[in-house]
């Protein structure tokens, strides 16, 4: 269970590569043809607080009934939920304009990913149609998919003792992913509110 578990987790931290888009500004504020979006800020703080009070809570709890898959499985469902309405607003806002970065992003991801970039992404200087929403559709996918790889070893992977369980170490290597993850999103709205360092 602990091998399925470390290799679950090898995907998880591919992902985040994937979700590293806004992460890899630096120091830099990137920049999105779009104004800033509160309604989505407010909603992955929400989502943020949800997970990292869950994740706290399992760690403490692994090993007893509490602390189980199946005493918890209703978490996941409205964590994810929450996501698929973010998800379900970002794609109707967006239509069906591009994810359009700063110059200096898109090259520091070619830099990661090499020339063949993991989804379509184009510069503010290729493009006078991109949406910043374009690109929250792209990083609330991945964090969603993140979320189902952790449900996932919640319930198959981990086991304390007779019960499923979220070990702490697996709870710790989770939020530390999770968190750069959903940063991504707060990196894009703090560059459109005009912030002028964004600490990723």
């Amino acid at each position: 269970m602990q091998i399925f578990s470390e290799l679950t987790f090898r995907h998880l931290r591919g992902l985040l590569l994937i979700t590293g888009l806004g992460v890899l500004t630096a120091c830099q504020p990137l920049k999105l043809v779009s104004p800033a979006d509160p309604l989505t800020e407010r909603g992955m703080l929400d989502y943020a607080t949800r997970l990292q009070l869950h994740l706290g809570s399992m760690a403490e709890l692994a090993g007893k009934p509490e602390g189980s898959y199946e005493a918890n499985w209703r978490s996941y469902q409205e964590m994810d939920a929450q996501l698929a309405a973010l998800i379900t607003r970002a794609t109707v806002y967006a239509g069906n304009t591009p994810c359009a970065v700063q110059d200096a992003v898109y090259q520091r991801m070619q830099q990661v990913f090499g020339q063949a970039l993991p989804f379509p992404v184009q510069t503010s200087a290729q493009t006078d149609k991109g949406a910043s929403q374009a690109c929250h559709t792209l990083l609330l996918t991945q964090i969603r998919q993140q979320l189902a790889l952790l449900k996932q070893i919640h319930r198959d992977a981990d086991r304390c003792g007779a019960y499923s369980c979220l070990r702490p170490a697996t709870a710790a290597d989770a939020r530390a992913i999770t968190d750069q993850a959903i940063r991504a999103v707060f990196v894009i709205e703090a560059a459109k509110a005009g912030h002028a360092v964004v600490q990723p």
